[in-house]
């Protein structure tokens, strides 16, 4: 991760009520009131009934809704009218639906053939349940309501806000999760998929976009109405539409497909003047979705597709017909463009097209079910990258995350995949490492056990059977058991419906044969692979172990051709490894898509780093890493083994493999960063990768491919910022100050370093600012719009070791000028550096109202809360604890991602605790 305004503003009769005193309790009620019944009336259906919690009441059900607004991005409100159209199952004086925040100045209810009943609006929960109270029971049957209202433009991304580029002003929507309520009434609940029909009245010098193609453009004076056609039904969090005077940038039509018979129109919308920037994405989006139709089998379901790059936006929102990005994912010159910018282009555009179908065409019938947008959009468009151009690399970085997820599910406060609603906060949860990571690694997982091809037809089936409407997990894995012939279903929801990483131990067991008894031989008689199963936890975790799955393990043991698979469903199991003979080693998770942590026996990982890991794929050698970073996670293997174990993969070409060490070095020289033997760690690091360093140079070579490019960054950042390496860290210099044209003409020179390493070089620059320098980036900063350019330059101001300087960029944080999405950079610099952590934090704690006024409220509040995993010790979990536990209600999101902090933290300390005394006895025998 949306119907005709009447002309004349009815004010007469609107009231507003507001409780006042020493017992007034919860926010002002905002009410239009009709005429009261008389006493003796009789009791209007439903007048007495208590509100509803979360969801409404399953009796209305809305069948279209038109929204006309007035937009203008220089004012600070939009007013507008909405028709709804709904069918009531019994006869009803109270109607429920959601509104936030809107001043509404009338409102009716008419049914079907009958006059129209006047209606007191009052929203009734602050999180936007309102209800509309009848003067007269409206019958059973259908009903037409209709809202005027007027209400203030949203902040941070959030509803209908406003955002800004030069000086000008646009207006966006970001409706996901349950933000449509803040532009306009509707049910906003993701089963109730309608259609929609918005009219657009806007200034006459600016452009108007929505979900669907333009119909007319009316002029009225200084403005124009902007019709646009009714769309298919969607839920009310993909309604989209944007006003301003954009770059309209037409591009050719996506061809017709097997799928999909008529040509598809496609648009690029930019900020004014910066349409010229939008080729390199035009050129290719139309390509991606054509590999996902190939896949799918089943065409683009809508009838345009825009693609916006909205100012200051952070990620991207896959509203039909009308997606919204980051700049910096679409606006880029494909000759200066960094590897990583490309590849997020493809990366996050595959995944937003993907859910075209997974979450749009098929929609998640409630909140709970998210993961079937999120994580099949993750799964989905990764392959979806990986089949557009394999030299993206796009499977491999869903690994890594995937990796990566398996931390924060290792929490004991970890939610499910499929986690119950039970308020507000569980929905902006919904939206996190667990549903998108996890998910789509599970996905992946299942995928690869149950069949490609099967999987491929089962999703088709799913797909073409809940078409524009909504869908439950169950229903998906009906489908893929159905079309596999496997229990999908049994074994998939142990891994939706609990928390926690499976924890598989391994070990190869031969039985001997009569003519030899020779372990080391190879052929000695009947192999199999002996499982046992239980939940993953870190040293210092407080969870219970005694969990089980149905887990597919797939593993390697040559010589046999390909992958052996089983589905481990009892605590202990064993797989058979085909008559084969004792091989020389064995690996537990072939291609590295099992969603589980594994140890093999001592004598078994001894065998395969001395025989197997050279044979290892990419993905499989990360695999492993993963399985040494579970054993130091657990302190079962003592940080020096673990280290000097992985280490041989600092040689790789492969990054995923060779950045591995990484991690482990930079942990120690924190820990030991106030200790004389952090000189030895920061040796240490210099040594391990110089020879990288050395033979990757400064300079790409020609028809370099972007591993390498990319493996040079890492390697020279590490040097820099780890390893402390001098040279490195004088020719980043150089090249940032050349870059920067500091001392020269005060502009951004882009050919004066490779893409890749101006991160580096801008960094380099910073550290060591002085204020002349660092005022000539603040001014850099204040003439660029782009936004990779732009995020270069507060980094490099934001690491500044100065302390005047230091202080300058935490004050950045609260500047009007940054965007929404660079308002953090500054803190999140400053907390991630040993020198100027103590400080931010404080300042942080000190301005906190400050900054979460500046925040976007989608997720921002959550944010600050994460920063809170800086620490790594108990004193500073509980001024964390104490810090926030007063306020975290008033976060969207927060209770969870509280708890999981301060477990994060606690944990961190324990393995400190269990780990450190084995990291100061390697780097001591290194010095």
């Amino acid at each position: 991760m949306r119907a005709v305004r009447t002309h004349s503003v009815v004010l007469a009769g609107s009231v507003f009520l507001a409780a006042c005193g020493p017992e007034a309790a919860g926010p002002p009620v905002r009410m239009v009131a009709p005429p009261l019944p008389s006493a003796s009336a009789a009791p209007l259906p439903g007048a007495d009934e208590p509100a509803p919690t979360l969801r409404l009441p399953g009796d209305t059900h809305p069948l279209a809704e038109a929204i006309e607004l007035h937009v203008d991005p220089r004012t600070e409100r939009f007013s507008g009218a909405v028709d709804i159209d709904v069918r009531l199952d019994r006869p009803r004086g109270v109607l429920w639906l959601h509104g936030k925040d809107l001043h509404v100045t009338a409102a009716t209810v008419t049914p079907d053939g009958g006059a129209a009943l006047p209606a007191a609006w009052q929203e009734r929960q602050d999180y936007g349940l309102a209800s509309l109270t009848l003067t007269a029971a409206a019958p059973a049957g259908k009903a037409r309501i209709h809202v005027a209202f007027d209400a203030p433009f949203g902040h941070g991304q959030k509803g209908l806000y406003k955002a800004s580029e030069a000086g000008v002003e646009y207006a966006f929507t970001q409706f996901e999760a349950i933000a449509a309520r803040l532009a306009f009434p509707c049910f906003d609940e993701p089963s109730f998929k309608i259609p929609f029909t918005t009219t657009l009245v806007v200034p006459a010098d600016t452009q108007a976009v929505a979900n669907a193609h333009e119909v007319s453009r009316t002029p009225e004076g200084s403005s124009v109405r902007v019709s646009f056609a009714q769309t298919q039904p969607l839920p009310s969090y993909l309604v989209a539409f944007a006003v301003g005077p954009f770059d309209v940038v037409p591009a050719p039509d996506v061809a017709p497909s097997a799928a999909r018979a008529q040509p598809l129109p496609l648009r690029g919308v930019a900020a004014k003047g910066r349409g010229k920037e939008m080729g390199y994405a035009l050129a290719h989006t139309g390509e991606i979705l054509s590999t996902l139709e190939k896949y799918l089998g089943v065409g683009y379901p809508y009838d345009k597709l825009d693609i916006l790059a909205v100012p200051g936006k952070g990620g991207a929102m896959e509203n039909p017909g009308a997606v919204t990005f980051g700049e910096g994912l679409l606006l880029m010159d494909e000759a200066t463009a960094p590897v990583r910018q490309r590849r997020a282009y493809a990366s996050v555009m595959a995944h937003e097209l993907a859910h075209m179908w997974t979450g749009d065409l098929v929609t998640m019938a409630w909140w709970d079910d998210t993961w079937l947008n999120e994580a099949f959009a993750t799964w989905l468009g990764n392959k979806t990258a990986d089949a557009w151009d394999p030299k993206i690399h796009a499977g491999m970085a869903l690994l890594r995350s995937v990796q990566g997820a398996m931390g924060a599910d290792s929490l004991v406060s970890a939610r499910a995949v499929r986690q119950p609603i039970a308020s507000p906060h569980d929905i902006e949860n919904a939206f996190d490492t667990i549903t998108y990571q996890k998910g789509g690694g599970v996905l992946a997982m299942f995928e690869r056990w149950a069949g490609a091809e099967a999987w491929q037809r089962g999703l088709h089936a799913y797909l073409e059977a809940h078409r524009f409407g909504s869908a439950t997990a169950d229903d998906f894995l009906d489908a893929e058991s159905a079309a596999t012939q496997k229990d999908v279903k049994t074994a998939f929801h142990t891994f939706l419906d609990q928390p926690g990483v499976p924890f598989v131990e391994a070990s190869l067991q031969c039985s001997p044969s009569a003519t030899s008894r020779d372990r080391k031989a190879q052929s000695v008689g009947t192999a199999r692979v002996h499982f046992k199963q239980s939940r993953f936890l870190p040293i210092g975790s407080s969870g219970d172990p005694n969990r089980t799955w149905q887990i597919p393990i797939c593993v390697r043991a040559p010589p046999l051709p390909g992958p052996q698979c089983t589905l481990l469903t009892e605590p202990e199991g064993d797989l058979d490894l085909g008559g084969l003979d004792c091989p020389k080693w064995v690996f537990p998770n072939a291609d590295g898509d099992g969603y589980y942590r594994f140890t093999l026996a001592p004598a078994d990982l001894a065998n395969l780093r001395k025989s197997g890991l050279a044979q290892l794929s990419a993905r499989e050698k990360v695999a492993y890493a993963t399985s040494l970073r579970s054993a130091f996670s657990r302190a079962t293997t003592p940080m020096k083994d673990v280290l000097e174990a992985v280490a041989p993969l600092a040689r790789e070409t492969e990054p995923a493999a060779a950045e591995e060490p990484m991690a482990y070095v930079a942990l120690a020289r924190e820990w030991l960063y106030a200790d004389p033997l952090r000189a030895s760690v920061e040796a240490y690091a210099r040594g391990l990768y110089a020879p990288s360093a050395k033979k990757l140079g400064w300079t790409p070579r020609k028809d370099e491919d972007d591993e390498t490019r990319g493996l040079r960054s890492s390697v020279l950042q590490f040097l820099q910022v780890t390893g402390r390496d001098p040279a490195v860290h004088a020719e980043a210099k150089k090249l940032g100050l050349a870059y920067l044209g500091i001392g020269k003409d005060g502009a951004i020179h882009p050919e004066a370093v490779d893409p890749n390493l101006a991160v580096v070089a801008t960094e380099a620059v910073g550290e060591d600012a002085d204020r002349a320098t660092w005022d000539a980036m603040k001014a850099l900063l204040a003439k660029s719009v782009d936004e990779t350019v732009r995020g270069r330059l507060l980094w490099a101001m934001a690491v500044a070791k100065n302390p005047e300087l230091a202080a300058a960029a935490r004050e950045l944080t609260l500047d009007p000028s940054l965007r929404d999405s660079e308002v953090l950079t500054p803190l999140r610099a400053q907390l991630g550096e040993m020198e100027t952590r103590e400080v931010a934090w404080a300042w942080l704690k000190e301005h906190y109202d400050a900054i979460l006024a500046r925040l976007p409220r989608h997720h921002g509040g959550v944010a600050l809360v994460s920063f809170g995993r800086f620490a790594c010790d108990e004193a500073h979990a509980r001024d964390v604890e104490a810090f926030f536990t007063p306020k975290i209600e008033s976060i969207e999101g927060g209770p969870r991602t509280l708890a999981s902090t301060l477990e994060d933290v606690r944990l961190c300390a324990a393995k400190r605790q269990a780990q450190e005394p084995s990291a100061r006895e390697l780097f001591a025998r290194k010095r």
